[in-house]
């Protein structure tokens, strides 16, 4: 089972699951080739396989685009100083969690 979303030229696919007692049958790589050749009528169209950092890499799109987050603060001086201070525990908590 997978879930894809098309919008505005951009198709997202979530992550496959499957019975695992299916395995030797590689269920995922059928229904991604399945999803590849529905979508290969329209070569405009743009994959993103919402697959994190470090998953392993997929023949049917091989292809890295670096992603990008934004955070904009509006409001108040203090609501933004809130927004700032959440921002940069964030950062640290990712500094720290580092190997």
């Amino acid at each position: 089972m997978t879930t894809w979303f098309e919008c505005s030229g951009r198709a997202f696919g979530f992550k496959i699951a499957h019975d695992e007692t299916a395995r030797r049958h590689a269920p995922g790589r059928l229904l991604m080739r399945a999803v590849a050749e529905d979508f290969a009528g329209d070569p405009a169209l743009a994959f993103d396989t919402c697959a994190g950092e470090g998953a392993a890499p997929d023949p049917f799109w091989p292809d890295r685009r670096k992603v990008l987050d934004c955070v904009v603060a509006i409001g108040s001086p203090g609501r933004r100083g809130v927004l700032g201070g959440a921002m940069g525990a964030a950062k640290l908590w990712r500094d720290l969690a580092k190997p």
